[in-house]
């Protein structure tokens, strides 16, 4: 059941538009090692602007909500899976623990997993490592390429 390759392999697109919580995502993949194929985003229009755009598609798209973004990142969720490409990219939302938010929405949308922020730092890290873990090893990631 495992893979010889490893997150580290893929593209991850991640988008964030607060500077605090992007830079967070991105020492927290560094550290579990899984930051150097990655493309930042800060935006959720950013985001959307390299769905038709790119070449290199990405193995994982981690998004950071928060309260004021809800539309736009549903959006995302959306664009994404109608994507004839990318539908089949896992989509993870990480949003504030308070956030107005509708989880079940995410998921309606099509996110893959939604998960509940604060964790510190070390929560974060763990949550990659584990990240790392379930898409290589329990459910390893399609190869993508171009329709």
């Amino acid at each position: 059941m495992s893979s010889s390759k490893s997150l580290s392999d893929k593209v991850i697109w991640l988008a964030a538009s607060h500077d605090k919580e992007r830079r967070q995502l991105v020492d927290a993949l560094s550290y579990s090692g899984l930051a150097h194929r990655m493309r930042t985003y800060d935006s959720a229009e950013g985001l959307l602007g390299q769905l038709d755009a790119s070449n290199a598609y990405p193995g994982l798209i981690l998004l950071a909500l928060s309260d004021g973004e809800v539309p736009g990142t549903l959006d995302i969720l959306t664009r994404v899976k109608q994507h004839p490409v990318l539908r089949v990219v896992p989509v993870i939302v990480f949003k504030p623990a308070d956030s107005a938010c509708d989880t079940l929405e995410c998921y309606r949308r099509g996110a893959a997993s939604v998960i509940r922020q604060p964790l510190g730092f070390q929560g974060l890290v763990e949550v990659m490592r584990i990240m790392e873990n379930y898409w290589v090893s329990v459910s390893p990631l399609p190869e993508l390429r171009s329709s």
